[in-house]
């Protein structure tokens, strides 16, 4: 996995290189990795990541999330735009299991479509427990 330090490198230039506002953090601060109804993902120049939530109590309210588990989220997301942040990802070492959830695929199927998997945050498996 690359370092935090890479990350904000990473960030930094896509901040620059940002077109849009709506590529941005509200305060301009992070550039947004994905972005869905009701979920964004974004990732600052300093190599934070986090998850921002509607939480619909007010209508049009986030929740920031930066745990572990949002984190993985943002960026197993966001690499399906920009495939390089697969490198910030846990790596799978022998030990691990397929998730039980997805059995090992990272989604799970709605409808005519698939979701990532909340159970490992669409990994296909569970991160060692040090990992962010």
């Amino acid at each position: 996995m690359k370092s935090r330090v890479e990350l904000g490198i990473w960030a930094r230039a896509r901040l620059h290189a940002a077109t849009s506002p709506a590529q941005l953090s509200a305060d301009g601060n992070a550039f947004m990795v994905y972005g869905t109804i009701g979920s964004c993902g974004f990732v600052t120049g300093d190599g934070d990541i986090y998850l921002e939530q509607d939480d619909f109590d007010p209508p049009g309210s986030f929740v920031q999330d930066s745990s572990q588990a949002a984190q993985i989220q943002a960026l197993v997301l966001g690499s399906r735009q920009f495939p390089e942040l697969t490198a910030w990802l846990p790596k799978r070492d022998e030990a691990s299991a397929d998730c039980e959830t997805c059995r090992g695929t990272g989604w799970v199927p709605v409808a005519t479509t698939s979701i990532v998997c909340q159970a490992c945050r669409g990994l296909g498996f569970e991160p060692p427990a040090d990992t962010a």
